[in-house]
């Protein structure tokens, strides 16, 4: 059973989390770091959310998960946040951000659909929405 990323993105337990880890990151203060996570299925097709630890101002790790799984779960899909605010940061997926998906042997999996950068529009100097850019 597939799912389709307005199906991700329309569940009201994945945006929960996708908007807690944005919140967790501390957009645009000093001490802004990256969050990121799973986002999993259950057998019986239920998504939820597994959370990496805490990353760095421009950077978080992934934490192990072998054959697009963790916790015996199915991987569908990997998100992280860009919570730098200042010019010289990107709110686009970087470079570096595709190539770490693409070239990361453990998420090859059938079900798995790509990365989520959350990220912000910024008008007139306040966040006016989340962005999510799948890569």
């Amino acid at each position: 059973m597939s799912v389709a990323r307005e199906g991700i993105l329309n569940n009201p337990i994945v945006i929960s989390e996708l908007r807690k880890a944005w919140n967790d990151s501390e957009a645009g203060e000093k001490v802004c770091h990256e969050e990121g996570g799973f986002i999993v299925r259950d057998e019986e097709g239920k998504l939820s959310v597994i959370c990496w630890s805490s990353g760095q101002k421009d950077r978080t790790s992934i934490p192990p998960h072998s054959n697009c799984r963790i916790n015996d779960l199915d991987i569908i899909a990997t998100f992280h946040t860009h919570p730098n605010m200042s010019k010289e940061f990107i709110q686009e997926p970087s470079k570096a951000d595709r190539l770490a998906v693409k070239n990361d042997p453990h998420l090859k999996g059938n079900f798995y659909m790509g990365e989520f950068v959350i990220s912000y529009k910024k008008e007139q100097h306040k966040i006016t929405r989340l962005i999510y850019k799948k890569i």
